[in-house]
């Protein structure tokens, strides 16, 4: 039964980072409809994995999306969901991504509680440079991307000023050449909107 448990919680893992990726891939295509599908069930099977950390990164990846493509209600509900799942020894920089994908949430609104949420991820980013990644939060984060984050919001906000200060920042840092031009276009409107 314990072999069994843990090839179940093998299996769960993989499908979850499978479904995960196709998510990602399907948001890359513009198929919001399959993206969705995809991040629930990478949801789903992360809670079956026994990871502490799995299921709330991939409740974080469902709400960044969420934000991303216009959903911000169910953005601030999916992050409200991974914050509470996670774990008291989960590493600074989850704390950090769930701070900026809130942030870009609340900008959505016109709040501004948006902005002490991404002054206390640059505060907890500055803390992180001691830790070592801890799996699944593999991926770069620094304060270029924080950056970029914060333009987003800032825009949303109508801080157009502060906004292209840190979409200049943003620039610098390692983005495919889809994530920068998306960069660019969202800095074009920001340009725009401040003549």
């Amino acid at each position: 039964r314990t072999e069994s448990g843990r090839i179940a919680r093998q299996l769960a893992t993989t499908n979850s980072e499978s479904t995960g990726l196709a998510a990602w891939l399907y948001v890359d295509l513009d198929d919001r409809g399959n993206a969705r599908r995809h991040y629930r069930l990478a949801v789903k099977e992360s809670q079956a994995t026994g990871h502490p950390l799995l299921p709330p990164y991939m409740l974080a990846s469902f709400g960044h999306f969420a934000v991303t493509v216009g959903d911000p209600a169910q953005g601030l509900r999916l992050v409200g969901e991974a914050r509470q799942a996670l774990p008291r020894s989960a590493p600074l920089i989850s704390h950090v991504w769930l701070d900026t994908i809130e942030a870009v949430a609340l900008a959505h609104y016109g709040d501004h509680r948006a902005l002490s949420l991404l002054d206390r991820a640059e505060q907890r980013l500055a803390k992180t440079a001691s830790e070592e990644p801890v799996w699944p939060w593999l991926f770069r984060f620094d304060l270029p991307k924080l950056a970029g984050y914060r333009a987003t919001a800032e825009a949303k906000l109508g801080r157009w000023q502060a906004a292209q200060t840190s979409f200049k920042i943003a620039a610098k840092a390692q983005r495919s050449p889809k994530q920068h031009a998306f960069n660019q276009i969202e800095y074009a409107r920001t340009l725009v909107a401040c003549r």
